[in-house]
């Protein structure tokens, strides 16, 4: 429970506690909530450990394997990198947002643009991933895309998810423009 509550806040420290749960369970349920909750936070140093959650061989669920890829996706590994194009096309939704969440990494801020498009995509969750991704990007380039989606989206949480993108890519200087 702590580190599910931790990667909620994005904390780095989540990944241990989620890890040692991930190490102890069989329940494929949990697998898929711990495996999930890694992907914001996941770093390349807890790759290896989720490499295995991907072999078709051992692990039978898609779901399941398709969560770990997304993880993977956002620790860097280079395998996994070579599906996010390829993923934000799918015609899968889950495949779509974790590919989506991947995409707030530090290192993919080429990807501003296409999160921006993300944005009006018909499901909910990709919607969501790409502001949490343009949110931890923090550029300047969102606003306009944030604020389109912030006026059409109704969803509360989605809003607000939304809104606290937006406020993490305005500079203080432009509050009163926003």
């Amino acid at each position: 429970a702590l580190g599910l509550l931790l990667a909620k806040h994005n904390e780095p420290a989540s990944v241990d506690h989620l890890m040692n749960v991930l190490k102890s369970t069989d329940d494929t349920i949990e697998q898929k909530t711990i495996l999930s909750a890694l992907v914001p936070v996941m770093h390349s140093g807890a790759a290896k450990s989720i490499r295995g959650f991907t072999d078709k061989n051992r692990i039978s669920d898609a779901e399941l394997r398709w969560i770990a890829w997304g993880a993977l996706m956002r620790a860097n590994e280079k395998d996994a990198l070579g599906r996010i194009d390829r993923w934000l096309n799918s015609d899968q939704p889950l495949k779509r947002s974790l590919a989506t969440r991947s995409l707030g990494n530090k290192m993919m801020e080429k990807a501003v643009p296409r999160l921006n498009e993300l944005l009006s995509d018909g499901q909910q969750d990709v919607r969501t991933a790409a502001a949490a991704a343009l949110g931890e990007l923090g550029r300047p380039e969102s606003i306009d895309a944030l604020i389109d989606s912030l006026n059409v989206q109704q969803e509360p949480n989605e809003r607000l998810v939304i809104a606290t993108a937006l406020f993490k890519c305005t500079p203080s200087n432009r509050y009163a423009d926003v």
